[in-house]
């Protein structure tokens, strides 16, 4: 289920306020801003000639935890946040193995991507093999003593590679950001993965790629039939496969 947008430095590790301020925003992208990206710190937004809009190619992954609402109606908030900074430290830690960016956390849902601009072609190999380390990072992880309702805990994802423009969007107290169809695209996909049927083989973790993004692997694609998908919104169908 996706939430209101909060940083984890506003929403896990207890700075005061209770939504994403301006400061944590810009201490957060500081933070986690990776060396070499084609960009730069967050320009200030009443300055319209600061604002600068790029096009790119990238592959978007999005996750969700499913049950998180469930979860948060059974258990403590102190617990609840700890959980949700367990899943986001398998974020950050798949994000930075793969040369990867986490655009944002949205409550339990995440958005990482990979771009042509800093990976080159290999973009959407990264992403894929994000999505095999996530797998591994749930694995190892232990279920808080206690905490039932959080033990497997499945989560969700959807894959897709396009164009976006990136940069600071608006004006006023907004994020650096994309806009454009294939956030879109990735977001369905992960929820259309919640009718998936659980396999043992999914480790917790079931999703789907888009065909556009297997086009652009330059190493192995993943086996399986691609499906045709009706996307909510969506005039036409997306096909993709099971991951």
């Amino acid at each position: 289920m996706m939430q209101h947008a909060l940083s984890p430095c506003c929403s896990v590790s207890g700075a005061p306020g209770a939504a994403l301020t301006q400061r944590c925003g810009t201490d957060w992208w500081s933070t986690h801003h990776h060396p070499g990206d084609n960009d730069s710190a967050p320009s200030d937004p009443a300055d319209p000639s600061a604002i600068e809009l790029t096009k790119d190619v990238v592959t978007v992954l999005f996750t969700d935890l499913e049950g998180f609402t469930r979860l948060t109606e059974a258990l403590p908030l102190e617990r609840t946040a700890a959980i949700l900074g367990q899943y986001y430290d398998a974020l950050l830690s798949v994000a930075k193995a793969t040369g990867g960016r986490v655009d944002r956390f949205i409550g339990d849902g995440a958005m990482l991507y990979w771009s042509r601009t800093r990976h080159g072609p290999p973009h959407a190999d990264r992403a894929v093999a994000a999505v095999g380390l996530l797998r591994e990072a749930l694995a190892r992880q232990e279920p808080h003593k206690g905490d039932r309702i959080a033990a497997g805990l499945p989560v969700r994802f959807g894959v897709h590679t396009g164009e976006v423009m990136f940069g600071q969007i608006g004006a006023g107290d907004t994020s650096r950001t994309m806009v454009g169809d294939v956030v879109n695209v990735a977001f369905r996909l992960q929820q259309a993965a919640k009718a998936l049927a659980p396999r043992p083989v999914d480790g917790g973790l079931r999703g789907y790629v888009s065909r556009e993004t297997t086009r652009h692997l330059t190493a192995d694609r993943p086996t399986g039939t691609f499906q045709i998908l009706a996307l909510p919104g969506r005039r036409h169908a997306a096909l993709a496969q099971r991951m």
